[in-house]
């Protein structure tokens, strides 16, 4: 691999009886394209699982360990001399995390019962020595969680009905420990949550779900203390219908909530909590496949409310003004011979404040169009080629809101392809991307002196895998 990098994966299941057990390792090394850019992966995990009639258990283990370098940002003038370097070459981060999972059904005819309950332990720790104010940080969380649900599936005449009720528990807390300050933090969620999908004789399709959530997050930066309850509700509704052979109509709607973690907590403007974001969706399409041809064009609208995003000018995250994102998106793909396929994506999206001080401007970071391009081809019974572009138009800079600056992050086209010799048990593989090595960011911040982040040079992986 580039950048001397590799990647070592094995996992196996063996079955028993009643009794399956499984288990994987993967271990990944990178030097990274930039300086200072170096990645460390060790996962591992295990899992069992029992079944005796209507009864069935599942008991899996996970631990992951990752280290990383942090080659930081460049001004426009140092990513010209060199995109490469790197301006902190001591900086470095990591984390270690542990997870536990279970569940256990049984099921009666038409309805199971299942119970699901999940434990995440994270220690994190993170390093920035290269400026004139070096700091050190170490992390500890756990997370808790525990979920009762029944689900019904049946059908009645000609009718398909599947529902699903259930509760859910989740307990979080976090520690902090670092050169500027120690902080605490801790949150507990309570939600309800039902489902229903109806499938009807008329090849009419009916979803519907609703999650009412009490959240109280808790929490001491050193700066800011804070205790804030909410009450949060999400739900979805959709239909699709079948017109002619091939050819569906769908429509949707939406709404959901993110709640501000605790690092986006950490001095906000203000000295409060930040707001819950919600959203509101609004989608319809048609999808279609007939023959040797098929896709799916959309429109789709969404509305947010108190959005997090993080502020380049006050270093802190904030909740934005009412904001608005409308788009298209076109995705097909057509069979030109038996061993030849290809698939395009298109879309156009529109991004602007509803309201506030910048309302009726253009989201910064958004970019208006992307699209791809892919052909796969099957050369022989044993071999395949894949290649594909990526398109990403210009976009505005984090931090120029007011669409007062001349300047735009770039719009970049990059090439990617995979090459790929299989048998029974055997499987060789060469893959790339950016091949053609083009120079160039996707991510800026700042008008007329630009700090970025370069994205990767040209980079090839060999890869060789056997089925036991």
């Amino acid at each position: 691999e580039s950048f001397k990098g590799h990647d070592l994966a094995v996992d196996g299941q063996w079955g028993a009886g009643n009794w399956v057990f499984d288990a994987a390792v993967k271990r990944v090394r990178s030097e990274g394209y930039r300086d200072n850019g170096g990645y460390k992966q060790d996962v591992g995990s295990w899992g069992v699982a029992w079944q005796d009639g209507d009864w069935r258990a599942a008991l899996r283990t996970m631990h992951e360990e990752q280290s990383a370098r942090l080659p930081g940002y460049l001004s426009l003038a140092q990513f010209r001399s060199d995109p490469r370097q790197t301006q902190t070459p001591d900086d470095h981060a990591g984390y270690r995390e542990r997870r536990y999972l279970g569940n256990v059904s049984r099921q009666w005819g038409d309805w199971t019962l299942q119970v699901d309950a999940a434990q995440r332990q994270r220690e994190a720790q993170a390093a920035y020595l290269s400026s004139s104010w070096p700091s050190l940080s170490a992390s500890r969380s756990e997370q808790t969680q525990l979920t009762p649900r029944v689900s019904y599936d049946a059908r009645h005449g000609g009718v398909g009905v599947k529902g699903m009720v259930g509760l859910d528990w989740q307990d979080w807390n976090y520690d902090l420990a670092s050169s500027w300050s120690d902080e605490t933090g801790k949150q507990e969620n309570q939600a309800v949550f039902v489902h229903g999908d109806l499938s009807l004789p008329t090849a009419t399709r009916i979803t519907a779900g609703w999650r009412k959530e009490r959240v109280r997050k808790q929490g001491d930066t050193g700066m800011l203390v804070y205790d804030r309850k909410d009450t949060l509700h999400a739900g979805e509704f959709g239909i699709s219908q079948a017109l002619l052979p091939g050819w569906n109509v769908y429509g949707r709607l939406a709404s959901s909530f993110r709640l501000p973690n605790v690092d986006e907590n950490r001095y906000t403007p203000g000295s409060a909590p930040l707001l819950p974001q919600r959203n509101h969706d609004r989608e319809v399409g048609v999808k279609w496949a007939v023959d040797t041809y098929g896709g799916t064009l959309r429109y789709f609208t969404q509305k947010v409310d108190h959005e997090i995003a993080y502020d380049n000018l006050q270093y802190a995250n904030v909740n934005l003004d009412p904001t608005r994102r409308r788009g298209v998106e076109l995705e097909g793909r057509v069979q030109l011979r038996r061993d030849l396929q290809l698939s395009a994506t298109w879309q156009q999206l529109t991004a602007r404040y509803r309201s506030g001080l910048n309302a009726g401007n253009d989201m910064v970071l958004v970019s208006p169009h992307t699209a791809t391009v892919r052909v796969a081809w099957r050369l022989d019974a044993r071999q395949t080629l894949d290649v594909g572009v990526q398109y990403l138009a210009s976009m505005r800079p984090g931090g120029d809101e007011a669409n007062t600056c001349s300047r735009r992050v770039p719009s970049s086209t990059l090439l990617d392809a995979r090459y790929a010799w299989t048998d029974k048990v055997w499987t060789v593989a060469l893959s790339g991307t950016n091949l053609t090595d083009r120079q160039g960011y996707n991510y800026a911040y700042g008008c007329n002196a630009p700090s970025l982040y370069p994205y990767n040079g040209r980079a090839l992986k060999f890869t060789v895998s056997r089925q036991f």
